[in-house]
């Protein structure tokens, strides 16, 4: 996935609105709901929408108000999700690896590493829109007892992500599955993943073959860093950073690809009229599927054939030619696609031009 799905529909969710009926009978559309980040509420341009429409299919149909609007909130995440994997639905691999690649003995310690931070410094290219996920944590030291990991970032005081390890073998993987995606406050610069070592756990060296060889990682530089009275809970010195020749006793996991959520967050205005598209449609195919539509008639069979038309577009054999509103979500799918595409050329330009004048 391209995107953080929970990030983008907790960014998104209120970007259009329902407003409330006018019957009194139906006017169960919570404040939440009726709020409009964009302007845009789906009785607008939609003519069959009707909050009557979605409330009289219900299947359970003594459902509360608060679940009813709870189902409308999960039908809206749902359409932002939808519709952000229509425009960025290519495949967002880039790389991954292990830091380490190579053979280890494990049969050697380090004697050398100084009390204070250890651990990784990790320099993202200048690329946009990319992002990197430390997986998996491989652990190699001897001893027993508590680490605490933690990921900083440069511009931060304290730990992106921390997690405590007990350590009870001399090779050990946790998951840690952290995702650096510029959404937490960060944006470039340089990360550092460590701890504060204090000598009660010794890394093995690495000294079978090339087994210190680390990988390249596509987007990413990676090296091997310490700092002398460093600790795990506020940032250090970055120039007190020095280059570690020895092992750190990490060995992390790493995937880099394309992530826009942060594009998706910084322009969420471009997507509302494609969310108000969609999250209409969706209510739309709830109430033609509903059992209550279908068993107790509460919509008319001419009714239903209508807003599937107003959905799918009207056939060749049709009289009046209608423009489903899949069509129209498609065309505003290909609008957003071209205005990324204007937003990306704007990140990565193509270098300053000079003019002369003659």
């Amino acid at each position: 996935m391209s995107f953080d799905v929970t990030k983008i529909q907790d960014g998104l969710v209120g970007l259009v609105g329902i407003r409330q009926p006018y019957d009194p009978e139906y006017q169960k559309i919570d404040a939440a709901n009726q709020s409009s980040a964009s302007g845009l509420f789906l009785d607008e341009e939609i003519p069959f929408f009707k909050v009557k429409y979605f409330v009289d299919t219900q299947d359970y149909i003594d459902i509360s108000d608060t679940d009813l609007n709870t189902k409308l909130r999960d039908i809206q995440r749902a359409a932002i999700s939808s519709v952000c994997q229509s425009v960025f639905g290519t495949t967002s691999y880039i790389d991954r690896q292990l830091v380490y690649a190579h053979a280890n003995t494990r049969t050697d310690v380090e004697t050398t590493i100084v009390n204070g931070f250890v651990g990784f410094r990790i320099k993202p290219s200048i690329t946009k829109n990319v992002a990197f996920k430390i997986t998996q944590l491989r652990l190699e030291f001897q001893g027993a007892g508590d680490v605490n990991i933690v990921l900083f970032n440069s511009a931060l005081t304290a730990p992106l992500f921390q997690k405590n390890i007990t350590i009870s073998s001399e090779d050990q993987i946790e998951d840690l599955n952290w995702v650096v995606n510029s959404t937490n406050g960060d944006y470039k610069g340089e990360y550092f993943l460590g701890y504060e070592y204090d000598g009660t756990l010794v890394p093995f060296k690495r000294n079978y073959r090339n087994s210190i060889s680390e990988s390249i990682i596509s987007e990413l530089c990676v090296e091997r860093v310490y700092v002398d009275g460093g600790n795990d809970t506020t940032l250090f010195d970055l120039d007190q950073a020095f280059g570690l020749s020895g092992n750190t006793g990490l060995n992390p996991d790493i995937t880099t690809y394309f992530d826009y959520t942060d594009l998706i967050l910084q322009n969420s205005f471009l997507f509302s009229k494609a969310v108000q598209l969609q999250y209409a449609i969706s209510i739309m195919r709830s109430y033609m599927s509903s059992s209550r539509s279908n068993e107790d008639q509460r919509l008319a069979k001419d009714l239903i054939l209508r807003i599937t038309e107003s959905i799918n577009g009207s056939t060749s054999r049709s009289p009046i030619k209608v423009i489903g509103l899949n069509t129209v979500l498609n065309d505003e799918v290909v609008k957003i696609r071209q205005e990324v595409a204007d937003i990306k050329e704007g990140y990565f330009g193509s270098g300053i031009q000079v003019q002369t004048l003659s």
